[in-house]
């Protein structure tokens, strides 16, 4: 105990230099290996692991080491671009019309245009309607009186 105390001391005096076994450490925790797995992996106690990423200096590098992957990763999905939208310009011309519209529909939001793209459906068929009972003869009853002019005979009907 007193062993392992003593060399979480030196590894945390240790800290302000950083050497390769570190950054391999660095490494695999930014590969998303578990804490735990990178310390029995490299014979290390969890606690000198959690030293050793408290210390500014390994702060420092491992956010250097994040931004160099993260541009590694952003230079090679710039690379992959082009082919991207080649084949999303292949997809547009498509035989199937629900692929042309959802590669329209891509284009168009990766563009800046949000469609509202509505597919139209032309309805065909026959729509009828009533006149409820009572509206009839109303209706009928001003038809008679407008023909005849007579609003004796309307007034008999009720």
């Amino acid at each position: 105990m007193i062993t392992e105390i003593n060399q979480t001391s030196r590894s945390a005096a240790s800290v302000s230099q950083l050497n390769a076994r570190h950054e391999a450490i660095m490494l695999r925790l930014l590969d998303g290996v578990t804490p735990r797995q990178v310390s029995a992996e490299f014979f290390i106690t969890e606690s000198s692991l959690s030293l050793l990423r408290s210390s500014t200096v390994w702060k420092q590098v491992e956010a250097s080491l994040r931004d160099e992957r993260r541009q590694v990763h952003q230079n090679r999905l710039n690379g992959l671009a082009d082919k991207a939208i080649t084949a999303l310009e292949q997809t547009v011309v498509d035989i199937d019309p629900r692929v042309k519209l959802q590669s329209a529909r891509e284009i168009l939001n990766r563009t800046g245009f949000n469609p509202a793209i509505k597919v139209e459906q032309e309805l065909v068929g026959n729509i009828n309607l009533y006149l409820p009972k009572h509206f009839q003869t109303q209706t009928q009853d001003a038809e008679f009186t407008d023909i005849t002019g007579d609003t004796s005979d309307a007034a008999n009907t009720d």
